[in-house]
C-alpha cells in the first residue's frame, strides 16, 4: 500500500512537471503528430525553424522553456518542431507555403490550417497569438476567414473575428465594414464611442454619414454618452477636417463640411472662433473658418481667399470688440495682483485664452499681404489686423513673437515693439511668485523670456 502511494505521487510529480518545465514538444513522426492531435481532439502547434536562423534559436532559448507558456501549451496544443531543410521539413515548407523563420502554425488533427505567425516574439506574445487560434478555428481557420472576408460575406461577429485578427494596416478597413453591419441600437452606443479616439483611422464617407445622421435624429442625450460618442464623433470628424486641408483635397474637405452642417442641428456643436481651441477640433469652429484655412493651405482659390478674409476679419473685430474680452480678464488679474499663488487657477484664460485665434489671424493676414498690392490702405488694413491679433489677449506671448517680423514689414515697427515690452511685464505678472506655485516651471519661463527680449533687442536694431 505505502509502495502504490509513493508510485503515485511519483506518477503526478512527473505529470505535473509536463507543464512546469516549459513547452513539450512530441518526437514522433509528423503522420503520428497528427495522429495523437485527432485522438485527443487537440491543435497541433508547429514550430517550423532552420539551423541557421538567429530568431529561432533565440525564442528556442528564452521563451519555449519558460514556464508559463508551457502550461498554456501543453495543455492546449499538441506540440512540434521542425526543420524546415531537413527530414519531413521541405515538404511542410511546401505544402503551408512557409517564406519566413521562424513560421509559427497552428493545424486541426487533419493538418489543415487554423492559423500562423511569423517572427520571433515573447511569453506574452505567444500566448496573445494561441488565444487568437481558438477564434479561427470556430470560423473554420484563417484560410476560410480570408475567403469569406474578400467575398464580401461574414456577419458582425465574424467581421468583429476578423478585425481582432487583422494584421494592423488592414484593421481601420475591417473595422468600418464591422461598424456598417451593426444595427442602430450597437452601433449608438457608448461602447462604440470609445473605439473614436484611437481604433477608428480610416475614413469611410458612408459610415460616416450614417454615424451623423443618427446622431442627429437621436436628438437630446445622457452626458456620458455625449462625452464618449457625440464629442467622440465631432473630434474624429476634426481629424479628417485637418487631413482633408493638409492634403488640399477639395472633395474631402466639402464632404466634412456637408456633415458638419448636418451636426449643427444639434446644440453645442460649435464655438465661436473666438475661443476656438484645437483640443476640442476644427470641427467646432466656423466654417468660413475652416474655408479659409483650407484656401490659406491649398492656395489654389487666392481670390476667394482675399475676399473672404476682409469680410471674415470685419465681423470678428466686429462681434468681438477688445474692451469685452480686457473686462472677462480684470477680474482674473486683480486676484492675482492680491494673491500671487493664484496665477495657476487662471492659466486657461491668461495664459492661452484666444491664442489659437490670434496665431490664425497672423498667418492669414501674412499670406494676404503677400498677394496684395503694397499700397498704404492695405498695409494698414493688414496692421490693424494684426494689431488686434496681438491685443486680444496680451498674455499671450506666442503672438508677439510672430507678428513681429510682419509689422516691420507693414511699417509698423513701433507696434512691434509695443506688443513684445507688454508681452514681457504681463509674463512677469504670470509667472506669479514662484515660491509659493507648487507647479512653476522655472524652465518654461526662462524660455519665453529670453525668447521675447531677443525679438525685442532684433526689432529695436532693426534686425528682423
Amino acid at each position: 500500500m505505502k509502495n502504490s502511494f509513493v508510485i503515485l505521487c511519483l506518477l503526478l510529480l512527473v505529470g505535473s512537471s509536463a507543464f512546469s518545465q516549459g513547452i513539450v514538444f512530441e518526437k514522433g513522426t509528423w503522420k503520428e503528430v497528427l495522429a495523437k492531435a485527432k485522438q485527443e481532439n487537440k491543435l497541433v502547434f508547429v514550430d517550423v525553424y532552420t539551423s541557421w536562423c538567429g530568431p529561432c534559436k533565440m525564442v528556442a532559448k528564452t521563451v519555449f522553456p519558460q514556464e508559463k507558456v508551457g502550461n498554456y501549451y501543453n495543455q492546449h496544443f499538441i506540440n512540434y518542431q521542425i526543420d524546415g531543410e531537413k527530414g519531413e521539413g521541405p515538404d511542410i515548407v511546401k505544402k503551408y507555403q512557409v517564406k519566413n523563420y521562424p513560421t509559427f502554425l497552428y493545424l486541426n488533427g487533419e493538418g489543415e490550417l487554423v492559423y500562423q505567425f511569423l517572427g520571433a516574439t515573447d511569453v506574452k506574445g505567444f500566448i496573445e497569438e494561441a488565444n487568437k487560434v481558438t477564434t479561427c478555428a470556430k470560423f473554420g481557420g484563417w484560410n476560410k476567414m480570408q475567403e469569406v472576408y474578400k467575398s464580401g460575406g461574414g456577419d458582425s461577429d465574424f467581421l468583429w473575428a476578423y478585425y481582432e485578427l487583422a494584421s494592423e494596416d488592414k484593421q481601420g478597413e475591417v473595422l468600418n465594414k464591422y461598424l456598417k453591419s451593426l444595427p442602430d441600437e450597437k452601433l449608438y452606443t457608448v461602447t462604440i464611442g470609445k473605439m473614436m479616439e484611437n481604433d477608428i483611422t480610416q475614413y469611410d464617407y458612408d459610415l460616416m454619414k450614417r454615424m451623423v445622421e443618427g446622431r442627429v435624429k437621436l436628438g437630446a442625450q445622457e452626458e456620458e454618452f455625449d462625452f464618449f460618442f457625440t464629442f467622440g464623433l465631432q473630434r474624429m470628424l476634426a481629424k479628417y477636417f485637418d487631413l482633408s486641408i493638409e492634403n488640399s483635397d477639395k472633395k474631402w474637405f466639402e464632404e466634412l463640411l456637408g456633415l458638419k452642417r448636418k451636426f449643427n442641428e444639434l446644440p453645442r456643436t460649435s464655438d465661436p472662433d473666438i475661443n476656438m481651441c484645437w483640443g476640442r477640433g476644427a470641427f467646432f469652429t466656423s466654417e468660413d473658418f475652416l474655408n479659409l484655412r483650407y484656401w490659406r493651405t491649398s492656395g489654389i482659390d487666392d481670390t476667394s481667399f482675399q475676399k473672404s478674409l476682409e469680410v471674415y476679419m470685419e465681423k470678428l473685430m466686429d462681434q468681438n470688440p477688445l474692451d469685452t474680452l480686457v473686462n472677462r480678464r480684470k477680474l482674473a488679474e486683480n486676484m492675482i495682483k492680491q494673491s500671487p499663488e493664484l496665477v495657476f487657477f487662471f492659466d486657461a484664460e491668461l495664459g492661452k485664452g484666444q491664442v489659437l485665434i490670434a496665431s490664425s489671424i497672423i498667418d492669414f493676414t501674412d499670406y494676404y499681404w503677400r498677394m496684395m498690392p503694397s499700397d498704404k490702405a492695405t498695409r494698414e488694413r493688414c496692421a490693424a489686423w494684426v494689431n488686434y491679433a496681438c491685443n486680444l489677449n496680451p498674455y499671450n506671448a506666442e503672438a508677439p513673437l510672430n507678428a513681429a517680423s510682419l509689422l516691420i514689414r507693414l511699417k509698423h515697427k513701433k507696434d512691434a515693439v509695443a506688443h513684445l515690452e507688454r508681452a514681457i511685464e504681463k509674463q512677469k505678472i504670470l509667472q506669479g511668485n514662484p515660491e509659493k506655485q507648487p507647479t512653476y516651471n522655472k524652465n518654461k519661463f526662462a524660455k519665453i523670456f529670453r525668447g521675447l527680449e531677443n525679438r525685442l533687442r532684433d526689432v529695436q536694431n532693426d534686425k528682423i
